[in-house]
């Protein structure tokens, strides 16, 4: 089935070299507004919608995207049928021309140059994001180590509870926490045959993660981030800094807020074990004949109390960092 052919005004056909430089940013917008509020790309006023010539130089300055659903015709291939959605400003240094074109249309025509020029399009994307990124969040470093160390008396403590309510509890009263807990679920023998027990939920706790034995040291990756966060110098000017420099800065605040991120997030979920709540449901769960773990459990203040029953418990002294509220990361912002 044919395509509908699209009838160009003149105006879009005669040559408009108003552009003796790369167009900067402005343009770029003026373009993206442009086709976003559904207009031709070739009535834009700068398009010269115009072959260009057998090896021609090109430059890409940005990408732009047309509406769902909208195709525009491409001055390189197809000058008078739809054919791209996503298109690419492109500069053409020697005539001072800009054309609006498919994003591979203009390989046919000279494939070093546009394989050249895109990859300079998305050096200068990368570096740009870079910028951006370095500029909206690389002053928050401080912030970020200030509250990791707030932090950090938190994670040792449930570092501490990790070994206490895990290895030392099992080996010393035969309690043995996480075989029963593991997921979150207080479960209770509902009946049994041919010597199988069947189980129902009676209930769910939080924070079991804190009993897990493969759960690796919360402290030691506060600690990390902390150590990320150090030597994180660039230029007060942050787009005159060396781009390697730039890239590696970078990496390693990304990497600091990912790891001080999920130290937090980690933090939270641990620390709602020994809330008293919590600590309620279980002593009631470990009360019941019908539970597979025989456990007392009670909260007073900063003391938690744990034996087989509630005759001969065992006292653990908790920190009173535990009450305290966890402290917060500075949000990142992504544009």
């Amino acid at each position: 089935m044919p395509l509908d052919r699209i009838e160009i005004p003149e105006s879009a056909l005669r040559p408009k070299p108003d552009f003796p430089t790369l167009p900067d940013k402005s343009v770029v917008e003026e373009v993206r507004d442009w086709v976003k509020s559904g207009n031709p790309t070739y009535t834009w006023r700068g398009h010269t919608h115009t072959k260009p010539g057998e090896g021609a130089e090109v430059q890409y300055v940005a990408d732009f995207q047309l509406p769902k659903g909208q195709e525009a015709p491409c001055p390189c291939c197809t000058p008078v049928t739809a054919k791209f959605n996503t298109g690419l400003i492109a500069w053409f240094p020697e005539t001072h021309l800009v054309r609006l074109m498919g994003q591979h249309c203009f390989r046919r025509i000279n494939p070093e140059g546009h394989q050249a020029a895109y990859k300079d399009l998305q050096d200068r994307i990368r570096r740009e994001g870079s910028i951006r990124y370095l500029i909206g969040n690389l002053w928050k470093a401080k912030e970020a180590s200030s509250a990791l160390e707030r932090a950090k008396p938190i994670a040792r403590h449930l570092d501490d509870l990790q070994d206490i309510l895990g290895p030392k509890l099992k080996r010393t009263l035969q309690i043995d926490l996480w075989r029963y807990m593991r997921d979150g679920a207080l479960m209770v023998v509902s009946g049994g045959t041919d010597g199988k027990q069947f189980y129902t939920r009676y209930s769910t706790v939080t924070g079991t993660q804190l009993l897990d034995p493969a759960r690796t040291s919360m402290a030691q990756k506060v600690e990390t981030a902390q150590r990320l966060l150090e030597n994180l110098d660039l230029p007060d000017d942050i787009e005159k800094a060396d781009d390697d420099d730039r890239d590696r800065v970078a990496r390693r605040f990304n990497r600091a807020m990912r790891v001080a991120g999920n130290a937090i997030a980690e933090i939270n979920e641990c620390r709602q074990f020994v809330t008293p709540l919590n600590v309620a449901t279980i002593r009631q769960w470990g009360s019941r004949l019908d539970a597979p773990l025989q456990v007392y459990m009670r909260r007073e203040g900063l003391v938690l109390h744990i034996g087989q029953t509630e005759d001969e418990p065992r006292s653990i002294n908790l920190d009173g960092c535990l009450d305290l509220p966890t402290p917060r990361l500075p949000e990142i912002v992504i544009e």
